[in-house]
């Protein structure tokens, strides 16, 4: 049996506020759209245009984020690709695909908006790229807990 990998990274800026409901049972789901920058050649000049990427953050994530995030904040988002596809009433086929998230781990405010101060936790450094990196285990062989990870976090 083969392995496979449903992973996506971004990492780009909100473009509108984060809406937040909560389920039945009052697990807190927040959706927000992220935008990436990128260029193509058109002739002999470079045209720069936009890609919107769907984002949800669920529960503690979610719950935690709520106020924090706002439309401008630049974030590095790593999640599942989940694709969706359904009839609407007219009998058109919809199709929409989004990022979920659920882990404080895989989300990371970067410039210092909404509480932040742009600053990586205490458990990571940042790469040239703004991406929050994990530190190398140490050299005594003890197994690195990432228990108290989310109370590091600048938000």
């Amino acid at each position: 049996m083969y392995a496979s990998i449903n992973q996506a990274q971004i990492l780009g800026n909100v473009v509108r506020e984060p809406e937040v409901r909560f389920t039945t049972s009052g697990l807190a789901v927040m959706k927000l759209t992220v935008a990436t920058n990128h260029s193509k050649k058109v002739g002999d000049a470079y045209e720069d245009y936009a890609v919107y990427h769907n984002v949800t953050l669920m529960g503690n994530l979610a719950d935690k984020s709520n106020g924090k995030i706002q439309k401008g904040s630049k974030l590095f988002v790593r999640g599942m690709i989940k694709n969706d596809s359904w009839q609407d009433d007219a009998g058109n086929w919809k199709n929409r695909s989004e990022i979920i998230t659920s882990d404080f781990r895989d989300i990371s405010i970067l410039d210092g908006r909404g509480g932040g101060s742009g600053a990586p936790s205490s458990g990571g450094a940042s790469n040239s790229q703004g991406a929050p990196k994990q530190d190398a285990p140490s050299s005594d062989n003890q197994s690195s807990d990432n228990s108290d990870f989310d109370d590091d976090l600048p938000f």
